[in-house]
């Protein structure tokens, strides 16, 4: 385990991990932020970074779940891809400055992030992403983006980032698992620099809701997450302080049958669901009354729908709280 002393003179990845130990990985270029200049200003990793806390048990399985999906992640989260793109837009045309990317995943959507940023943030809550991602970057991206990149295991919730240090935040489908959204919010809020832009777009209520109508019919206990409705949302971010400009837009995928839009849930690790008590055991009888009622109810051209219903919103934290 590093000293404290240490850990203030490199940056390592996952090196703020969620539990406040150290995690084994990689130096990044063999440089920190410490020996970098941001911005015209020279700043070191004590500068930004600060300790993280633990995070909950169900935090811990959504963690241990999207880490297994790291490697098929890319294949498999087509739509989760265009909710950022869109997102992105989002963002305009203008420097970034230091970019705090919230739920980096794979590292596909940071490595657009980092060309317009003078330093990047990567933080997501699953180790296994950021190793993924920070494996991945090394190995196709160009030496400058790679030296101004740090990788973050941490909580969204607890920001291992110093206040008002951060000129933009950028998260895309990883804030919906911040239930209530309000200390997310308030982070986010936090790190910011007053006159600094963040955009979010998270799952909001109305997701899936062709999966769990479905299950509703076979079984009382929830199998499909409960998403925050839009203008809770909305409002948690003006309650913070932000301006805010928000709208909503809805995805749909489409499945041959149940098991394979369940799969589509799997294979990106969002299967996790808090309420499992009492639940329904998803054996072949389950899943053929399954496919029956979504069948019935949902089916278009042979094809079953699975919708996303995301929240979008595009933040500014003004130069004065008054």
């Amino acid at each position: 385990m590093m000293t404290q002393a240490k850990r203030a003179q490199k940056t390592n990845i996952g090196s703020l991990h969620p539990g406040g130990q150290e995690i084994a990985g990689q130096e990044i270029a063999g440089q920190s932020i410490a020996d970098q200049s941001i911005a015209g200003h020279d700043i070191e990793d004590r500068d930004i970074l600060q300790p993280a806390i633990h995070t909950e048990q169900i935090k811990a399985r959504i963690a241990k779940q999207f880490g297994r999906a790291a490697g098929k992640y890319n294949d498999a989260a087509q739509v989760q891809l265009d909710i950022a793109f869109d997102a992105l837009q989002l963002l305009g045309d203008e420097p970034l400055g230091i970019t705090l990317d919230i739920g980096c995943g794979t590292g596909r959507i940071s490595q657009m992030l980092v060309a317009k940023s003078s330093h990047l943030l990567a933080l997501d809550l699953a180790e296994g992403m950021c190793r993924y991602a920070s494996d991945t970057q090394r190995q196709s991206a160009q030496l400058a983006e790679v030296k101004k990149t740090t990788w973050l295991t941490a909580d969204a919730e607890s920001i291992p980032v110093k206040s008002a240090s951060i000129d933009t935040v950028f998260s895309s489908m990883a804030l919906q698992w911040c239930v209530p959204i309000n200390l997310a919010m308030a982070e986010i809020y936090r790190v910011l620099k007053p006159g600094g832009n963040a955009v979010l777009a998270l799952l909001c209520k109305g997701s899936m809701s062709e999966l769990k109508d479905s299950w509703q019919s076979i079984d009382r206990v929830p199998h499909v997450n409960q998403f925050q409705a839009h203008q809770v949302i909305v409002d948690s971010s003006k309650h913070c302080g932000f301006n805010a400009k928000a709208s909503t837009h809805r995805y749909t995928t489409w499945h041959c049958d149940a098991k394979a839009a369940l799969n589509s849930i799997k294979s990106i690790g969002a299967n996790v669901v808090p309420s499992t008590r009492n639940q329904t055991r998803l054996c072949r009888n389950t899943l053929a009354e399954l496919q029956h009622v979504y069948a019935n109810r949902h089916a278009q051209n042979g094809q079953l729908p699975l919708g996303y219903q995301v929240s979008f919103l595009r933040l500014h934290k003004p130069l004065s709280s008054s």
